[in-house]
């Protein structure tokens, strides 16, 4: 029970000194990850994907995000095709394949916020629901104009 009032304490003392420097630093979850549906085609099976950018929880992360780009190249010898998404989450991109592959994707975060792009590989998988990631970054909300 000690260091749970320890680690409480310790939380409202960061709370502090974060309202006190004036910032309104919070942690944004953001996943990302593919959803598949499995077609059977004259041609064979295929796969329906979508590959997607989206909250982890019910946070409104369009307000961090200018936009977020999808690399897509399914093997070396196909053309590099680039898919930019601005607008409202979730971010995603649907397409036709038969074989998961890697995408590159790229989040721009809004400039005022002063935060780098960040770069993550979404490995997609046709199996059970799919893939998905979580990552947590660190955002000054005070930095956004109203």
């Amino acid at each position: 029970m000690q260091a749970y009032s320890m680690a409480f304490m310790n939380k409202e003392e960061e709370v502090n000194v974060q309202k006190q420097s004036g910032s309104n630093i919070i942690k944004l979850k953001v996943k990302y990850g593919n959803t598949f549906e499995t077609m059977t085609m004259p041609q064979g099976k295929t796969i329906y994907w979508t590959a997607f950018v989206d909250s982890s929880d019910r946070t409104n992360i369009s307000k961090f995000i200018d936009n977020v780009t999808f690399i897509i190249q399914r093997t070396p010898k196909d053309l590099l095709s680039i898919r930019e998404c601005k607008g409202s989450a979730p971010y995603k991109i649907s397409q036709w394949n038969k074989e998961p592959f890697k995408i590159p994707i790229i989040i721009y975060w809004k400039s005022e916020l002063g935060i780098p792009n960040t770069e993550v590989d979404l490995v997609m998988s046709f199996k059970g629901q799919g893939a998905l990631e979580t990552i947590e970054v660190e955002v000054d909300e005070s930095k956004l104009e109203n």
